[in-house]
C-alpha cells in the first residue's frame, strides 16, 4: 500500500499519515492497553513515582491479607479491578474513536 501510494504521487509524509498510521494504531493501542494492565498491578514499575509516605494499592492489599483482614483486602482488590476495567473501557473507546476518525 505504501508503494502504491508512492506510485500514485503521494509524498512520504502523506503516506505515513494516511496509510501507515491507521494500520499501526490498533496494534499500538493494544500494546498500550496490555502495558497499562501489567503496570497497574506491578509494584516495581510504580515504586519510583511515589513519595515515601504513599501506600501502593497492591502492597496495601498484601498487608491487609497478612493481617488477616481478608474482607478489607477483598474490597480493595475489587476496587483495583474496577479501576483497571474503567481505564480499559476508556482506552477501548479512544481506540474505536481514533480508528473510525482517521
Amino acid at each position: 500500500m505504501e508503494e502504491a501510494s508512492a506510485d500514485l504521487g503521494a509524498k512520504p509524509i502523506r503516506t505515513i499519515r494516511k496509510i501507515v498510521m491507521p494500520l499501526l494504531s490498533p496494534a499500538f493501542m493494544s500494546g498500550f492497553v496490555y502495558t497499562f494492565m501489567t503496570a497497574m498491578v506491578s509494584v516495581s514499575s510504580v515504586i519510583f513515582l511515589i513519595s515515601p509516605g504513599t501506600n501502593l494499592a497492591s502492597a496495601y492489599i498484601l498487608n491487609l491479607a497478612n493481617q488477616a483482614a481478608l474482607g478489607r483486602a477483598s474490597a480493595m482488590s475489587v476496587i483495583m479491578i474496577a479501576i483497571v476495567l474503567v481505564c480499559m473501557a476508556i482506552l477501548k473507546w479512544l481506540e474505536r474513536r481514533s480508528s473510525s476518525g482517521i
